[in-house]
């Protein structure tokens, strides 16, 4: 049984992604890997320090070979300059498989961005002869239309034809949330597999920060991207009231992105308090944050959508085992709710956060504590990083 793996995505090492992980397990595991990727850019879409922009170069990772293609500066800004970057991934990509990368047992697509970059999968697959599988952690044609390009019909239409193309090609489709599957089963055809394939708790070494000090007697902590799928607009304007009844609460906003701007402008010209924005900050820091916090939470805007996401940072949240203020619906919601980790909140409605921020704000230690158990209960069962190592591997043998 072949065990040389081509793995495809746009983002990989030096960028802190899950499937770096992936690719090291299966190295150990005696899987011969490749990875086809960009030069590394993100999040602020220009090349990292050591690397070059060129139109393709070669270099290793723990052994593995790594091919990679130029992509189109600034995608972070300009909604032009993103699209462009997605179809210079997917031409450059294909050229790669055609011309520069050998034959591989199997095809891997991580696809955490646009599902266009599974096209490259797909042509991998007919070249090589061999299974596609596309693990998904966006959901297409949905998130476009949710992120706000206009849903008229021939677009619609475009977009369905290229998604049904892609699934009903793929050997197996893995999901990161379970309510993903219900969605793609309409593009596929019957004989592909689907396998819930969840996020973990990555494994990283924590800095001696100790310049990390977080300001408040109650702190409540964001991490990760900013954008405007975060909702943090209203987490803010619900934080903004609740410090009117306990001026206690302070949150931390850690992280970039899209909306940061945007945010930091809302606290000024309304002059609330209790606020920090931290900006981008290592993922080895972490720890930090989480251990100097009372709540940490996680949102999404209402859009139904996004309900079936569950976003990676959740599970690190679990790992913290600190209390977690949801402010969404959806997935998340229900875990939270079933297995009692927090209190959840209308995405769509300030004075509901607020209401939600002064409630956590009165859990007793005995409660806290539960929560910490409960979380490690759900990493347990559903989240645990040996258990997804090995689902991997033995899809990828089967």
């Amino acid at each position: 049984m072949g065990k040389s793996v081509l793995i495809i995505g746009e983002r990989f090492f030096p960028e802190e992604f899950l499937i770096n992980e992936v690719v090291t397990d299966l190295v150990k595991r005696g899987f011969t890997v490749s990875v086809l990727t960009q030069q590394p850019s993100y999040p602020y879409g220009k090349v990292f320090e050591d690397y070059q922009n060129k139109l393709f170069s070669t270099d290793t990772y723990q052994g593995v070979a790594v091919y990679r293609t130029a992509f189109v500066t600034g995608y972070h800004k300009s909604v032009v300059r993103k699209v462009l970057n997605y179809l210079a991934f997917v031409l450059l990509g294909i050229y790669c498989i055609l011309v520069k990368i050998p034959k591989h047992d199997k095809v891997l697509v991580y696809q955490t961005g646009p599902l266009t970059q599974a096209l490259i999968g797909v042509v991998a697959k007919w070249k090589f002869r061999c299974p596609l599988y596309i693990w998904t952690w966006d959901i297409w044609p949905d998130s476009v239309f949710a992120y706000g390009f206009k849903q008229n019909f021939a677009f619609k239409f475009f977009l369905n034809g290229i998604v049904k193309f892609i699934y009903s090609r793929a050997t197996s489709v893995w999901v990161s949330s379970p309510g993903f599957i219900e969605v793609i089963q309409q593009y596929v055809k019957d004989k592909t597999s689907f396998h819930f394939v969840p996020n973990w708790v990555q494994n990283v070494a924590a800095t001696n920060s100790e310049q990390i000090t977080l300001s408040g007697h109650f702190n409540m902590t964001f991490t990760g991207n900013i954008g405007k799928v975060q909702n943090l607009e209203n987490v803010i304007l619900g934080h903004a009231k609740a410090i009117e009844t306990d001026h206690s609460l302070y949150l931390n906003i850690v992280g970039d992105g899209s909306a940061l701007a945007d945010l930091k402008m809302l606290v000024e010209q309304k002059n609330i308090t209790n606020v920090k924005f931290w900006g981008r900050r290592p993922l080895e820091e972490m720890e930090h944050f989480f251990a100097q916090s009372q709540v940490l939470i996680i949102s999404l805007n209402s859009d139904s959508v996004w309900s079936q996401y569950i976003p990676s940072k959740f599970q690190s949240y679990l790992g913290a085992k600190k209390p977690i203020l949801g402010v969404l619906n959806g997935a998340v919601k229900e875990m939270i709710d079933l297995h009692q980790i927090g209190i959840c909140a209308d995405p769509a409605n300030p004075a509901d956060i607020a209401n939600a921020m002064l409630k956590i704000r009165q859990l007793e230690e005995e409660e806290t504590l539960k929560i910490a158990e409960n979380s490690q209960k759900i990493l347990n069962q559903t989240f645990d990083r040996t258990t997804n190592l090995n689902k991997i591997a033995d899809l990828l043998n089967s």
